[in-house]
């Protein structure tokens, strides 16, 4: 019957011995109210025989002409003023025990009903787990309980602070970037700026040349004229000479 436990079209379940626990004492309880009023109803006719009511040897008759019938504790007393209270039902108050209930019955008819659940495996399967042993609960140390909270106060503390760290880092390499980026864009202007002389530097010499070209075409004695006295200006004595214009033999010569 433990096999495959947990289907919902096996017998032994959970919601089905609950079921059968609720029919069981349903049917216990119906079955003692008939006993109630079968023990009641037998009291009444023995009660009534007792009166002389269904007396046919007029032994009742004579009774209640003689002397009363009063009942004490249940049972039929002959003789009395009968003034007292008649209980019919002492014998079976007493029988049950109405007015307190027996715990040491209880307890063992409870105690029979564990053990053969525990034995069918009912009580390990879908009852309350088994107490632990002393040996695997965990002790009470609060000193212990203390420590863990502070540890976990510090444990907590480190990471913000950790987190507070990475951020300022973050922040100032942002700022880094950003002056890096703000100073290459200097530099670069810069840069830009010296091409751009550079350049018209370049353009400059080349319209003086075109325009010294252009001239020179125009009148060219006057390019022999300065090419002369170029010549005339230095004559070096030989070629491998390091700075030939400091050269004495080559002074300026008139």
């Amino acid at each position: 019957m433990n096999i495959l436990p947990k289907k919902k079209w096996h017998v032994r379940t959970k919601e089905n011995m609950a079921r059968v626990r609720r029919d069981e004492a349903k049917a216990a309880e119906e079955e003692a109210k008939i006993q109630d009023r079968i023990r009641i109803a037998e009291n009444e006719d023995r009660i009534r025989r007792l009166r002389g009511g269904d007396d046919s040897s007029g032994f009742g008759a004579a009774a209640s002409s003689s002397t009363k019938i009063h009942f004490s504790g249940g049972e039929p007393v002959i003789g009395g003023d009968g003034k007292s209270h008649i209980n019919f039902f002492a014998n079976e108050e007493k029988m049950f025990n109405l007015e307190s209930r027996n715990k040491e019955a209880e307890a063992e008819a409870k105690k029979e009903l564990d053990d053969h659940e525990h034995k069918l495996g009912i009580k390990i399967k879908f009852g309350d787990p088994p107490e632990m042993p002393w040996y695997e609960k965990r002790p009470n140390r609060p000193y212990l309980e203390r420590e863990e909270i502070d540890k976990e106060k510090e444990a907590e503390k480190r990471m913000k602070e950790e987190k507070e760290r990475k951020e300022k880092k973050k922040k100032k390499k942002e700022r880094k970037r950003k002056r890096s980026k703000d100073s290459d864009d200097s530099d670069s202007e810069e840069r830009k700026k010296a091409k751009i002389a550079k350049l018209r530097e370049e353009r400059l010499q080349r319209e003086r040349e075109e325009k010294r070209r252009q001239f020179d075409l125009l009148h060219p004695e006057v390019k022999q004229a300065r090419e002369e006295a170029k010549k005339k200006q230095m004559e070096t004595s030989y070629s491998s000479q390091f700075n030939p214009h400091i050269a004495r033999q080559n002074k300026y010569k008139k």
